[in-house]
């Protein structure tokens, strides 16, 4: 990685408070983030970016977080991908991973287990992800017109 250059990382969540926590977790510990608010607006970005993960929850307003977990994966889309979500019932780690998840945490979560889980994939001998001149804390939102029931 060339200097100047962060490695980013994709943060999914509805819940503004969550996104800022997550957001300020990463940035404390020198990870750039591009935040996404919404499922549609999560598998645009990870379609046309480079991350070095994507922290996804699992409930999201939209399309569901295993939801776009598949479409992710469906695009080849080989970015590690972390689910991240208050969900606990039985099974629902293996829904993640089946849908393609590299990981699940469970909230309410320790940030430095989480800072270290993201370093495992930001680590070495794994390929670089990186989004040059990419501003941290970007927020997308889809058109509305790609929203379903709309």
């Amino acid at each position: 990685m060339d200097p100047g250059e962060q490695a980013a990382v994709l943060v999914v969540d509805d819940d503004e408070a969550g996104r800022t926590v997550l957001r300020l977790a990463c940035e404390t510990g020198g990870i750039a983030v591009v935040e996404a608010a919404t499922g549609a607006a999560a598998i645009d970005l990870a379609a046309t970016g480079c991350y070095a993960a994507i922290l996804l929850d699992v409930g999201l307003p939209d399309i569901s977080g295993i939801e776009v977990c598949r479409a992710v994966r469906a695009g080849d889309v080989v970015t590690p991908i972390l689910m991240v979500s208050a969900h606990t019932a039985p099974g629902q780690v293996d829904r993640c991973l089946a849908a393609g998840a590299d990981g699940h945490i469970a909230k309410p979560y320790n940030v430095g287990r989480l800072l270290a889980r993201l370093r495992a994939y930001l680590g070495e001998g794994r390929e670089s992800h990186v989004l040059p001149g990419i501003a941290p804390a970007r927020v997308a939102s889809p058109p509305a017109e790609r929203l379903p029931g709309r």
